[in-house]
């Protein structure tokens, strides 16, 4: 954690010496992503992708483009970076060379998806969480899910407790594995019972993914 606050103040300090700094007393950073090894960090300014060097300098510049694209991601090795972009009128999971290429779209929703997490395995879109008009709590919230085979199925949760918050339209890109996390949940592809990750019973939409994607 401290390794990952030091590299933010570096980012800070490296961008208020660029000419990035000198376009707006509001630079519109966002979304800081820490490279595996520590050495760089990816992050979103002004709707574009921007390295830079957590010992300072001048950020490189990833895309170009009058879309928006944000949330970038790094993979284990640090050679591929994953955002979101919506490039084509919603936002949609992309990937490309860290040292800079043609984007692959790897995501065609169209809903607005959410990328949280990208650990170099193949994902697994789950743009929506929500629940049917009918029937018990336990029976009608349902999660769209995409393999990186392309198939679509629907999971059905059924969590214990009771559900007090809102909890619809909640989405994200996950690592495909045999467990997706939702909320203050995570939940078996099968038909299982998830277990329970915290004591309240609120759903809680930020709940952090596991680096693993467990």
């Amino acid at each position: 954690m401290l390794d990952r606050l030091s590299a933010l103040v570096a980012l800070c300090l490296a961008l208020s010496i660029t000419p990035i700094a000198a376009q707006d007393t509001d630079p519109f950073m966002r979304h800081p992503a820490v490279h595996p090894d520590g050495d760089r960090i990816a992050f979103s300014y002004q709707g574009d992708l921007w390295t830079v060097s957590t010992d300072g300098g001048t950020p490189e510049r990833l895309t170009i483009h009058e879309a928006y694209e944000g949330q970038p991601r790094w993979g284990p090795e640090g050679n591929r970076v994953a955002f979101t972009s919506d490039r084509f009128g919603n936002s949609d999971l992309y990937a490309m060379d860290a040292a800079g290429s043609t984007p692959d779209r790897l995501t065609y929703h169209s809903t607005g998806d959410v990328i949280t997490a990208v650990d170099g395995r193949p994902v697994a879109d789950a743009p929506n969480f929500y629940q049917l008009l009918e029937g018990t709590i336990e029976e009608k919230i349902l999660l769209d899910v995409t393999d990186p085979e392309g198939e679509e199925r629907t999971v059905r949760i059924r969590p214990t407790g009771d559900l007090e918050q809102n909890h619809e339209q909640f989405r994200g890109h996950y690592p495909f594995g045999e467990r997706l996390p939702y909320a203050a949940w995570t939940k078996p592809v099968d038909t299982s019972i998830p277990p329970h990750l915290q004591t309240s019973t609120l759903l809680e939409p930020d709940a952090p993914l596991a680096v693993e994607g467990d």
